[in-house]
């Protein structure tokens, strides 16, 4: 049987798809303190994908009145990949070299080695479909995300890998059964869904816009295997922050926060929202990407407010993960609230 000009179109944009994404994944050990990573450089490149085929769309539904199907864009296609090839070209042995130099700094066995583990935890689709999905496997189980270009809100980042990965390996330290957690920026809804297969209570929130496809994975991937169903609601950033959270009646022992710290207009008010949501005995464990400036003078200023530990420092992939809990008086040392 043949197949219509939408079915091709969805799986050549698969196939696309697939193709950059195993491409990256090998120079993903490459990239480093870039104002523009590889990684960075995809991302944009899926983005501007997705608007093409939508400009497509709309012209397709415009002139012949029919319903929404995938279209190809071939001027984009070339355009953008021509522009993939000269990057890679221009910059992969600036790229080498400097993250042969972070290596040396940090213990380039250990990086590499935890990072490769890392990213072995994504898998990519055997058959390509009309929906376009990742895999990731983690509590030995696959969880299928899919994700939505429109918005980089919806697009999985691997600092949420990398938070991943230390909570499900160090659940003798930090043990998420029955405890109360919430995640900031939840995205596409990965931290979320391994949290809650590890026992947690899980509030996730994001704003309004990422919440269908947020919800949309969170549902595929927990019912029937979790002993919570997370909550998904919108959060933005310091606003009605004592009518939608009460402290008397949310408290969290978790803040769990993936990739939300870039150069957007609302670090304050992430900072306040992280400040509201941590009392006495909460923990933050944040994984961050670094890319420009505004990261680094945002990660001193959350010094002032809080007591910062690194745990894991990847150069490879630019990313840390750090633990943070309140710079007051009556805050107990969560060294010792950690083991229990």
């Amino acid at each position: 049987m043949l197949l219509s000009n939408s079915k091709l179109a969805n799986i050549f944009h698969g196939i696309v798809k697939c193709y950059l994404k195993k491409t990256f994944n090998i120079f993903s050990m490459f990239y480093c303190e870039y104002n523009m990573s590889l990684w960075d450089f995809y991302k944009a490149f899926q983005v501007f994908w997705n608007w093409g085929c939508s400009h497509s769309e709309e012209r397709h539904m415009r002139s012949e009145n029919l319903p929404a199907s995938p279209k190809i864009c071939p001027s984009c296609l070339m355009i953008l990949l021509f522009l993939t090839v000269k990057y890679l070209y221009i910059n992969t042995v600036d790229i080498i070299s400097a993250s042969s130099v972070d290596a040396c700094k940090a213990g380039p066995a250990v990086d590499a080695e935890l990072a490769r583990a890392i990213m072995a935890r994504q898998f990519h689709p055997p058959v390509i479909g009309p929906e376009v999905w990742e895999g990731y496997v983690f509590s030995g189980l696959e969880i299928l995300i899919k994700e939505s270009t429109d918005l980089y809100g919806a697009v999985l980042w691997p600092s949420a890998m990398v938070l991943c990965h230390f909570l499900e390996n160090n659940r003798d330290k930090y043990n998420l059964l029955d405890k109360n957690v919430i995640e900031l920026g939840a995205g596409t809804g990965l931290v979320t869904i391994v949290s809650s297969l590890l026992g947690a209570k899980v509030t996730s929130t994001d704003l309004p816009d990422v919440l269908g496809n947020l919800q949309y994975n969170v549902t595929r991937n927990t019912k029937g295997r979790c002993k919570y169903t997370p909550l998904v609601t919108e959060l933005i950033w310091g606003q009605e922050l004592n009518q939608r959270f009460p402290r008397a009646t949310h408290r969290f022992d978790y803040i769990l926060a993936a990739d939300v710290v870039y150069a957007h207009p609302y670090l304050q008010e992430l900072m306040d929202t992280f400040e509201y949501l941590c009392q006495e005995n909460t923990q933050i464990l944040w994984a961050m990407r670094f890319r420009l400036d505004p990261e680094n003078s945002f990660v001193d200023r959350f010094r002032q407010r809080f007591h910062l530990e690194e745990l894991y420092s990847l150069p490879s992939l630019s990313i840390k993960l750090y633990r943070a809990w309140r710079r007051d008086g009556t805050t107990k040392d969560l060294r010792e609230a950690a083991k229990h």
